[in-house]
């Protein structure tokens, strides 16, 4: 059983539990780099791909979010589903998942727009919308896991957003920062940046007149915030080392 995963990736010798020794890669190099490597090794060596972009099983997988969007909110659905967008894989997924709910009657769900919100990364929303993509460099957006500078699902994003006559955002790292605490604090919901991105997302569109202050919109948060701790604390700050007592305490708030 072999894997192959980007260097921010964390590989898991699943393969162990089964009595099998699995081999991980670390590529050195970009995600997309990874991607290509991993693509060529599998044709090269017979290896089973499981890239989300490509693998059947991975696109029915991402797709159980609408349908369960479309059944848990059949009785009040949505105007608006926003997700993140990096390879562009779960918005397409979500929205094939609402559509065939939709086609089995449930009849409420009146076709919603799909809006789909990226950080700052070359290949993010405005290389989506239009077709033309940057294939050179690396991502820069700090919201790692949709930090993908060739995104290799982006036809069926477009189609997603485009059908249900959606909407295209991008947040800045900044917005980014700021809507990761902020999911926390209205929802319970402790985000990676890349998911808090939705939520950062829908204040751009409500700024801009996209979504309006009666819009009904369903956010849809990808990763909890355990999958990027590193991301997390850039926006909400490193903890502080007291000893356990009282005035150690009030000496950090006060200088707060």
């Amino acid at each position: 059983m072999q894997y192959i995963r980007g260097e921010k990736c964390a590989a898991r010798e699943v393969g162990a539990a089964f009595g099998v020794r699995g081999r991980v890669f670390r590529v050195q190099g970009t995600y997309a780099q990874a991607y290509d490597l991993c693509t060529q090794a599998c044709q090269r060596f017979g290896w089973y791909n499981r890239n989300a972009a490509i693998n059947p099983y991975l696109v029915e997988g991402k797709k159980t979010g609408g349908l369960e969007a479309a059944e848990q909110s059949a009785d009040d659905p949505p105007d608006w589903i926003v997700c993140s967008v990096g390879d562009g894989c779960s918005i397409a997924g979500v929205h094939k998942g609402v559509v065939e709910m939709k086609a089995i009657g449930v009849d409420r769900l009146d076709g919603p727009h799909f809006g789909s919100a990226g950080g700052r990364c070359r290949a993010d929303c405005g290389s989506i919308q239009t077709g033309k993509l940057d294939r050179s460099g690396r991502g820069d957006t700090y919201a790692d896991s949709i930090n993908v500078p060739v995104p290799r699902n982006w036809r069926k994003a477009v189609d997603a957003v485009r059908q249900s006559n959606g909407a295209y955002v991008t947040a800045t790292d900044g917005e980014i920062m700021k809507a990761v605490p902020l999911t926390g604090r209205l929802t319970g919901v402790f985000a990676e940046p890349a998911a808090a991105t939705t939520i950062a997302g829908i204040a751009t569109a409500r700024e801009r007149g996209v979504l309006d202050a009666k819009s009904n919109v369903l956010a849809m948060i990808t990763g909890n915030g355990l999958k990027d701790i590193q991301g997390a604390l850039k926006a909400v700050g490193e903890p502080f080392d007291v000893q356990p007592t009282l005035d150690a305490v009030l000496a950090i708030v006060q200088k707060s």
